[in-house]
Protein backbone atom coordinates (compact mmCIF):
# COMPACT_ATOMS: atom_id res chain seq x y z
CA UNK A 1 0.00 0.00 0.00
CA UNK A 2 1.00 3.60 -0.58
CA UNK A 3 2.53 5.28 2.45
CA UNK A 4 2.50 8.96 3.51
CA UNK A 5 -0.59 9.66 1.46
CA UNK A 6 -2.20 13.06 1.98
CA UNK A 7 -5.65 13.05 3.54
CA UNK A 8 -6.77 15.12 0.54
CA UNK A 9 -5.93 12.34 -1.91
CA UNK A 10 -7.61 9.00 -2.58
CA UNK A 11 -5.94 5.95 -4.06
CA UNK A 12 -7.20 2.94 -5.96
CA UNK A 13 -5.16 -0.11 -6.95
CA UNK A 14 -5.32 -1.97 -10.25
CA UNK A 15 -3.71 -5.03 -11.85
CA UNK A 16 -4.26 -5.41 -15.57
CA UNK A 17 -6.86 -2.64 -15.37
CA UNK A 18 -8.86 -4.63 -12.81
CA UNK A 19 -9.57 -3.52 -9.26
CA UNK A 20 -7.01 -5.08 -6.96
CA UNK A 21 -7.27 -5.49 -3.21
CA UNK A 22 -4.38 -7.88 -2.65
CA UNK A 23 -3.26 -11.41 -3.48
CA UNK A 24 -2.39 -14.56 -1.60
CA UNK A 25 -1.55 -16.97 -4.43
CA UNK A 26 1.99 -17.29 -5.70
CA UNK A 27 2.75 -15.09 -8.69
CA UNK A 28 4.01 -11.71 -9.87
CA UNK A 29 1.55 -8.84 -9.68
CA UNK A 30 2.24 -5.49 -11.37
CA UNK A 31 0.17 -3.09 -9.23
CA UNK A 32 -0.72 0.41 -10.33
CA UNK A 33 -1.84 2.97 -7.74
CA UNK A 34 -4.09 5.69 -9.21
CA UNK A 35 -4.38 8.94 -7.21
CA UNK A 36 -7.27 11.39 -7.24
CA UNK A 37 -7.88 14.62 -5.36
CA UNK A 38 -10.72 14.64 -2.85
CA UNK A 39 -11.22 18.40 -3.39
CA UNK A 40 -12.09 20.05 -6.68
CA UNK A 41 -9.73 22.98 -6.13
CA UNK A 42 -6.71 20.73 -5.69
CA UNK A 43 -4.76 19.04 -8.45
CA UNK A 44 -2.70 15.87 -7.93
CA UNK A 45 0.58 16.26 -9.79
CA UNK A 46 1.54 12.58 -9.42
CA UNK A 47 -1.25 10.65 -11.09
CA UNK A 48 0.00 7.11 -10.50
CA UNK A 49 2.74 4.84 -9.18
CA UNK A 50 3.60 1.27 -10.09
CA UNK A 51 5.07 -1.43 -7.86
CA UNK A 52 5.51 -5.19 -8.12
CA UNK A 53 4.31 -7.78 -5.63
CA UNK A 54 6.13 -11.10 -5.88
CA UNK A 55 4.72 -14.06 -3.90
CA UNK A 56 7.00 -17.07 -4.09
CA UNK A 57 5.78 -20.66 -3.88
CA UNK A 58 6.33 -22.42 -0.56
CA UNK A 59 8.79 -25.32 -0.63
CA UNK A 60 7.66 -28.40 1.29
CA UNK A 61 8.92 -31.96 1.65
CA UNK A 62 6.35 -34.71 2.08
CA UNK A 63 6.72 -38.36 3.06
CA UNK A 64 3.87 -40.82 2.49
CA UNK A 65 2.77 -42.82 5.51
CA UNK A 66 3.41 -46.55 5.49
CA UNK A 67 0.48 -48.55 4.14
CA UNK A 68 -0.92 -51.84 5.49
CA UNK A 69 -3.70 -53.51 3.48
CA UNK A 70 -5.29 -56.92 3.20
CA UNK A 71 -4.57 -59.14 0.23
CA UNK A 72 -6.95 -58.45 -2.65
CA UNK A 73 -7.35 -54.71 -2.05
CA UNK A 74 -6.71 -52.23 -4.81
CA UNK A 75 -3.57 -50.11 -4.30
CA UNK A 76 -4.23 -47.23 -1.93
CA UNK A 77 -2.43 -44.64 0.19
CA UNK A 78 -2.51 -43.58 3.82
CA UNK A 79 -1.85 -39.88 3.64
CA UNK A 80 1.43 -38.12 4.34
CA UNK A 81 3.52 -36.23 6.85
CA UNK A 82 5.32 -32.95 6.25
CA UNK A 83 9.03 -33.41 6.85
CA UNK A 84 10.15 -29.94 5.82
CA UNK A 85 8.35 -26.63 5.44
CA UNK A 86 4.66 -26.21 6.23
CA UNK A 87 1.27 -26.19 4.57
CA UNK A 88 -1.17 -23.37 5.23
CA UNK A 89 -4.20 -24.92 6.89
CA UNK A 90 -6.67 -23.48 4.36
CA UNK A 91 -4.78 -25.28 1.57
CA UNK A 92 -4.87 -28.78 3.06
CA UNK A 93 -8.09 -29.87 1.34
CA UNK A 94 -7.24 -28.44 -2.07
CA UNK A 95 -3.59 -29.51 -2.21
CA UNK A 96 -3.17 -32.20 -4.86
CA UNK A 97 -0.66 -34.90 -3.88
CA UNK A 98 0.54 -37.31 -6.57
CA UNK A 99 1.03 -40.80 -5.16
CA UNK A 100 2.76 -43.47 -7.22
CA UNK A 101 2.90 -47.19 -6.48
CA UNK A 102 5.64 -49.53 -7.60
CA UNK A 103 4.62 -51.63 -10.61
CA UNK A 104 4.70 -54.74 -8.42
CA UNK A 105 1.85 -53.45 -6.24
CA UNK A 106 -1.47 -54.70 -7.65
CA UNK A 107 -4.65 -56.25 -6.32
CA UNK A 108 -3.08 -59.73 -6.70
CA UNK A 109 0.35 -58.98 -5.26
CA UNK A 110 1.29 -61.65 -2.70
CA UNK A 111 1.42 -61.04 1.04
CA UNK A 112 4.66 -59.40 2.12
CA UNK A 113 6.48 -56.19 3.00
CA UNK A 114 7.51 -54.11 0.01
CA UNK A 115 10.01 -51.42 0.93
CA UNK A 116 9.79 -47.99 -0.67
CA UNK A 117 6.93 -49.22 -2.86
CA UNK A 118 4.85 -46.05 -2.56
CA UNK A 119 6.10 -42.55 -3.24
CA UNK A 120 4.98 -38.97 -3.54
CA UNK A 121 6.21 -37.52 -6.80
CA UNK A 122 8.08 -34.24 -7.00
CA UNK A 123 5.85 -31.56 -8.47
CA UNK A 124 4.89 -27.91 -8.50
CA UNK A 125 1.31 -27.13 -7.64
CA UNK A 126 -0.19 -23.67 -7.52
CA UNK A 127 1.42 -22.24 -4.35
CA UNK A 128 3.79 -25.10 -3.49
CA UNK A 129 6.93 -26.81 -4.69
CA UNK A 130 6.64 -30.39 -3.47
CA UNK A 131 9.59 -32.68 -2.86
CA UNK A 132 8.36 -36.21 -2.29
CA UNK A 133 9.59 -39.23 -0.35
CA UNK A 134 8.90 -42.96 -0.17
CA UNK A 135 7.30 -45.39 2.27
CA UNK A 136 6.73 -49.10 2.76
CA UNK A 137 3.71 -51.01 1.49
CA UNK A 138 2.71 -54.09 3.46
CA UNK A 139 0.13 -56.62 2.32
CA UNK A 140 -1.27 -58.91 5.03
CA UNK A 141 -3.47 -61.97 4.56
CA UNK A 142 -7.17 -61.58 3.84
CA UNK A 143 -9.58 -63.52 6.06
CA UNK A 144 -11.80 -66.27 4.71
CA UNK A 145 -15.12 -66.31 6.55
CA UNK A 146 -15.82 -69.82 7.88
CA UNK A 147 -19.08 -68.99 9.63
CA UNK A 148 -21.23 -70.84 7.07
CA UNK A 149 -19.30 -74.12 7.29
CA UNK A 150 -21.50 -76.88 8.70
CA UNK A 151 -20.09 -79.86 10.66
CA UNK A 152 -22.86 -81.58 12.58
CA UNK A 153 -23.29 -84.64 14.80
CA UNK A 154 -24.51 -87.86 13.15
CA UNK A 155 -26.08 -91.00 14.56
CA UNK A 156 -25.97 -94.08 12.33
CA UNK A 157 -27.26 -97.63 12.80
CA UNK A 158 -24.61 -100.24 12.18
CA UNK A 159 -24.92 -101.81 8.72
CA UNK A 160 -21.33 -102.84 8.04
CA UNK A 161 -20.59 -99.88 5.75
CA UNK A 162 -18.04 -97.13 6.32
CA UNK A 163 -19.65 -94.12 7.98
CA UNK A 164 -18.24 -90.57 8.07
CA UNK A 165 -19.28 -86.99 8.82
CA UNK A 166 -18.20 -84.51 6.16
CA UNK A 167 -18.30 -80.73 6.35
CA UNK A 168 -20.53 -78.78 3.98
CA UNK A 169 -20.34 -75.24 2.63
CA UNK A 170 -16.55 -75.31 2.65
CA UNK A 171 -15.21 -72.12 0.96
CA UNK A 172 -12.85 -72.25 -1.99
CA UNK A 173 -9.12 -72.31 -1.23
CA UNK A 174 -9.69 -74.23 2.04
CA UNK A 175 -8.53 -77.78 2.79
CA UNK A 176 -10.03 -80.02 5.48
CA UNK A 177 -8.63 -83.03 7.31
CA UNK A 178 -10.40 -85.18 9.92
CA UNK A 179 -8.89 -86.50 13.15
CA UNK A 180 -9.93 -88.66 16.09
CA UNK A 181 -7.63 -88.52 19.12
CA UNK A 182 -5.01 -86.79 16.98
CA UNK A 183 -4.97 -89.57 14.39
CA UNK A 184 -6.07 -89.03 10.80
CA UNK A 185 -9.63 -90.37 10.43
CA UNK A 186 -11.43 -91.43 7.28
CA UNK A 187 -14.53 -92.98 8.81
CA UNK A 188 -15.66 -95.93 10.97
CA UNK A 189 -17.61 -99.14 10.55
CA UNK A 190 -17.86 -100.52 14.07
CA UNK A 191 -20.33 -99.53 16.75
CA UNK A 192 -18.98 -96.75 18.95
CA UNK A 193 -18.73 -93.01 19.59
CA UNK A 194 -16.17 -91.03 17.61
CA UNK A 195 -15.29 -87.44 18.50
CA UNK A 196 -14.15 -86.06 15.15
CA UNK A 197 -12.19 -82.83 14.73
CA UNK A 198 -12.24 -81.17 11.32
CA UNK A 199 -9.09 -79.12 10.85
CA UNK A 200 -9.07 -76.42 8.22
CA UNK A 201 -6.12 -74.90 6.42
CA UNK A 202 -5.76 -72.28 3.72
CA UNK A 203 -4.39 -73.35 0.37
CA UNK A 204 -2.58 -70.02 0.05
CA UNK A 205 -0.44 -67.90 2.34
CA UNK A 206 -2.50 -64.94 1.12
CA UNK A 207 -5.42 -66.05 3.29
CA UNK A 208 -6.09 -66.85 6.93
CA UNK A 209 -9.23 -68.51 8.25
CA UNK A 210 -11.72 -67.06 10.69
CA UNK A 211 -11.97 -70.53 12.26
CA UNK A 212 -9.38 -73.32 12.04
CA UNK A 213 -11.36 -76.31 13.40
CA UNK A 214 -14.73 -77.73 14.39
CA UNK A 215 -15.81 -80.81 16.32
CA UNK A 216 -18.71 -83.19 15.75
CA UNK A 217 -19.66 -86.61 17.14
CA UNK A 218 -20.26 -89.69 15.03
CA UNK A 219 -22.29 -92.32 16.88
CA UNK A 220 -22.76 -95.78 15.40
CA UNK A 221 -25.36 -97.76 17.29
CA UNK A 222 -26.36 -101.41 17.17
Amino acid sequence: EVENLSSLVSVKYFVNNQDFSGAKDAGIYQVTAIFESLKEDYVVKLKSLTATITINKRSISLKPNDVVVNYGQYPTNNGFVVTSGSIISDDLESLVINYKHSDIITRTTNVGLYENAIEIENCEYKNYIVTGGTANYEIIPATIDMSDVVFENLTHTYDGTLCMINVSNLPENVNVSYYVDGILFNGATNVGTYQITARYSSQSSNYVLSNSSQTATLTIIK
